[in-house]
């Protein structure tokens, strides 16, 4: 239990260095209290959920762990504050979309390259990007990104933190199979939100928290009782220095709630979901939901799931 909190007091010591904090770049571009159905007409939306596409294409295809997706949009993101506060707010408006995706392509090779022991290369996402970036391109891209992150490229992610607290706060019914489904449902929430950008300046540990509680608030009552719910709460008040009635994880979960509304997956891939796969595997079926996740993503360039007008309308900027 004590080796769980100490890692969780290092990961919230991380979260809260500054190297590791990200702005609100996008402004307000973007408003807070926006459903996500209006903010689909913005740019920056688009961009965020075209590319995130794409990136999980990439891993699903190399059974990469999802995590380095989050990982890229997490350095992605410090990478596009810093470079906006050195120039006064004027990087993200003016830049490209080819520019955005070769930072976010790279962001994406430098996580698998750091987690995964280089199982990808630069070559390899120059290939995928079909001729909108080079291997050199990449390389460049990659140098100044290590330079404006300080070489700080592993930042805690709401996965990490999920899988800290529910180990350490979360009563055990069933032995471990509601917690590993609540992991599971709480961990697919975290992978779909990163394409909002209203989560740019969210903590994760927030983040990490306000998924497990909508999960779990998702979930019927005779799968997790109340009295499990309480535990769960008095227990991350009590271990852990997060709160889970924080504005901010008020206000995540609000959104989280809406940007669900508009994502059918969202509550199919519920607790309940996964208790009833979690079953199915254990008697050697595997469920519909897994046959395909392998069919040839990576043949899908950044260029063809996003505006390609966009893409082409300006040069990179350096």
């Amino acid at each position: 239990m004590s080796d769980l909190q100490d890692q969780l007091e290092v990961m919230c010591l991380q979260e809260q260095c500054d190297e590791y904090r990200r702005s609100n770049y996008i402004g307000d571009r973007i408003p807070p209290n926006s459903s996500c159905e209006g903010d689909r007409k913005g740019d920056d939306l688009m961009f965020r959920e075209s590319m995130a596409m794409w990136c999980y294409r990439v891993v699903d295809h190399y059974n990469i762990d999802r995590e380095n997706v989050i990982v890229a949009f997490l350095n992605f993101d410090r990478f596009v504050s810093v470079k906006d506060a050195e120039a006064d707010n004027g990087v993200w408006a003016t830049a490209s979309w080819s520019y955005k995706q070769l930072a976010l392509a790279t962001a994406l090779y430098m996580s698998i390259k750091v987690r995964e022991r280089g199982q990808l290369t630069t070559r390899d996402f120059a290939n995928f990007s079909q001729g909108l970036f080079t291997a050199n391109d990449v390389e460049l891209m990659e140098r100044k990104m290590l330079s404006v992150l300080s070489f700080r490229i592993t930042p805690p992610t709401a996965i990490g933190f999920t899988q800290t607290l529910l180990p350490l706060c979360f009563p055990l019914t069933d032995g471990h199979l509601i917690q590993r489904a609540l992991l599971k449902a709480s961990r697919f929430l975290s992978e779909m939100i990163v394409s909002d950008p209203c989560f740019i300046s969210k903590n994760s540990s927030s983040v990490a928290l306000a998924c497990i509680l909508n999960a779990i608030e998702d979930t019927d009552i005779s799968i997790i009782p109340s009295k499990c719910r309480a535990r769960f709460i008095e227990n991350i008040s009590s271990l852990t220095q997060l709160r889970p009635f924080s504005i901010e994880v008020i206000q995540i979960r609000a959104r989280l709630e809406k940007f669900c509304l508009t994502k059918s997956d969202c509550k199919r891939y519920s607790v309940s979901f996964f208790i009833s796969t979690d079953e199915e595997l254990e008697r050697g079926v595997i469920p519909d939901c897994f046959q395909d996740k392998h069919a040839a993503p990576c043949q899908v360039s950044p260029m063809s799931v996003t505006q390609s007008n966009q893409a082409t309308r300006h040069s990179y900027i350096a």
